[in-house]
């Protein structure tokens, strides 16, 4: 009476420490959890966290899955979040410590 099911359809093999997969949420034995064995819709698109810097403003941009770099970056500087750093004023010059010199 304890214990859950795996969910592939072939196994059914009941489980008393069942493994959730992230990416569907389904409890699996250990022969299936991995993405492959239980060929996963999601796999790991559900726990891919990647990201490009984008050269113009520094700032981190998400990756979708599946996503191309180039199209993460115009998908950021079409949507306005792109800012180009304000252009610092020139540091000052160094002044000698002695009197009367400049």
């Amino acid at each position: 009476d304890h214990g859950v099911h795996c969910s592939d359809p072939y196994c059914r093999q009941r489980d008393l420490l069942p493994m959730e997969c992230k990416g569907c949420r389904q409890p699996y034995c250990v022969e299936h959890f991995p993405y492959g064995a239980h060929s996963c819709t999601k796999g790991l698109a559900a726990t891919d966290r990647r990201a490009v810097v984008c050269p113009a403003c520094k700032a981190g941009v998400r990756l979708e899955a599946g996503e191309e770099e180039r199209a993460a970056l115009e998908r950021h500087a079409a949507s306005g979040a792109c800012r180009r750093p304000e252009a610092a004023a020139p540091a000052p010059r160094p002044r000698c410590a002695a009197e009367g010199c400049r």
